[in-house]
């Protein structure tokens, strides 16, 4: 069984804003806008599992039906699919997939992975539909089967980020990024009984002329395993959770872009709750890339070079 330290140090990243790309005459190509997203954190305190699971659920039920309805998109990194048929279905396979099933049933690594007498599930080889089982009974999250089977889904996919955090209570799980002012108003005005719920100040990265400069200019997204194990090795700055160039001059002049994240460190309690800021820093904004291509001039010739290419590759396809 998992135990929480008594008290121990912990710490949050206050994530810095990227710098912005200009052409050669100081025309803005790429910059960061301010969005809002929403986010809960696990630090309300029951008196029981089944309170817990019963108060939580509804409050997640409540929020996810208003994302739905007002069109936002659920952040989801879970590692089961629910299918329009009401199946399940993994996303990962191989080494991935052992590692969830591992993390699912509480074991140190897929080599623990064992059948279960009290379950009746073979942890080794059990199925997107046993795990969603198990994941919504009673022992576990408790979902209510008056919880229709797509809105059942997404509490599910919220309730087991959340359970990552189980020991670092005070960290907030993103639950949709980027939401309508009409989301906010309606987060805002129901602060008193969405418990843990907030809204939150983002940035997103936008891109003007974007027809005529994406392949110049590339894009950014949330760092992955691979990258933030090669980055974090050059600089330690970089966390798990960090946005990233991943081409073109976003990714090759990433750490000029960056900046630097700010962080806050504390120490935490028994439930993973904060309970003394020990120290606290400002993220440094990044730099700002001029480029020698002429804004303009790239929009002018755009449509020639197009031309030319799609007649260069017609000509290939009749050889």
């Amino acid at each position: 069984r998992d135990v929480a330290p008594s008290r121990g140090l912990g710490d949050v990243y206050k994530r810095q804003a990227r710098g912005n790309i200009y052409d050669k005459n100081g025309k803005l190509l790429a910059y960061n806008e301010l969005a809002y997203s929403i986010s809960i954190n696990d630090s309300t305190t029951y008196s029981s599992t089944k309170e817990k699971n019963k108060a939580v659920n509804a409050e997640l039920a409540e929020i996810l039906t208003v994302l739905k309805n007002n069109g936002e998109t659920l952040n989801n990194d879970f590692k089961i699919d629910r299918k329009k048929d009401g199946t399940y279905s993994f996303n990962v396979s191989g080494s991935s997939l052992n590692r969830f099933r591992a993390d699912v049933f509480g074991k140190g690594s897929a080599d623990d992975l064992e059948y279960d007498k009290e379950t009746g599930i073979d942890e080794a080889n059990a199925t997107a539909e046993q795990i969603m089982e198990y994941l919504m009974g009673k022992d576990n999250f408790g979902i209510s089967s008056k919880y229709d089977g797509d809105l059942a889904y997404r509490i599910v996919v919220v309730r087991y980020a959340m359970l990552g955090n189980r020991f670092a209570r005070y960290k907030e799980v993103k639950i949709a990024t980027d939401v309508s002012d009409k989301t906010v108003a309606y987060v805002n005005e129901h602060m008193d009984t969405l418990s843990g719920i907030s809204v939150n100040e983002d940035m997103i990265r936008k891109y003007n002329y974007s027809e005529y400069f994406s392949s110049i200019i590339g894009y950014t997204g949330p760092i992955s395993e691979s990258e933030y194990t090669a980055l974090h090795k050059k600089n330690k700055d970089y966390t798990q959770n960090d946005t990233v160039g991943k081409a073109g001059l976003e990714q090759y002049y990433e750490t000029y872009l960056r900046g630097k994240n700010g962080e806050q460190k504390f120490y935490i309690d028994n439930v993973g709750r904060i309970s003394e800021i020990i120290s606290s820093t400002d993220s440094v904004a990044g730099d700002d890339l001029y480029l020698s291509i002429d804004a303009d001039l790239q929009k002018a010739t755009y449509p020639v070079s197009y031309t030319h290419l799609r007649a260069h590759e017609t000509e290939l396809h009749l050889v």
